[in-house]
């Protein structure tokens, strides 16, 4: 096959997809909340539908995001706990990240001031934080 066919044959593959909605490929966009149910937008909030599921439902309530990130790859997984609840930090982001995540400790807490710890095979982290945006990110340095 020559490389023109080729690229034609891709192309219309691709176009088929965007026309037809066959769900071949999802948009790089995220998914945000949209009168308390998930929806593919731009500049979405959350990366998967699953973390938007987990948390949209809080965010129409008047609830904020706080998500917990490292940077490095160091000692993963770490447990994060805050307000009673735990959750996982299973990724590393080198570039950063905004609300929800996937593989970030995400939580949905009402505003207000929390004591918060993480802990790790190796370290741990605790700290008291005030929030009252809708959304926070918390790196924990290594």
């Amino acid at each position: 096959m020559k490389l023109g066919s080729y690229a034609f044959m891709m192309g219309a593959i691709c176009l088929s997809c965007l026309f037809l909605s066959t769900g071949c490929f999802k948009g790089a966009d995220g998914y945000g909340c949209v009168s308390g149910t998930c929806q593919e937008v731009a500049d979405g909030n959350f990366i998967s539908l699953e973390d938007c599921q987990q948390n949209c439902s809080s965010v129409d309530s008047g609830n904020i995001q706080v998500t917990f990130w490292v940077e490095t790859p160091v000692d993963l997984p770490i447990t994060v706990y805050v307000n009673g609840q735990s959750r996982s930090i299973t990724n590393y982001y080198p570039s950063g990240v905004s609300c929800g995540y996937s593989g970030c400790a995400n939580f949905s807490l009402p505003p207000g001031t929390y004591s918060w710890n993480a802990s790790a095979s190796t370290g741990t982290w605790s700290n008291t934080s005030t929030w009252s945006s809708s959304c926070h990110t918390m790196k924990l340095n290594p």
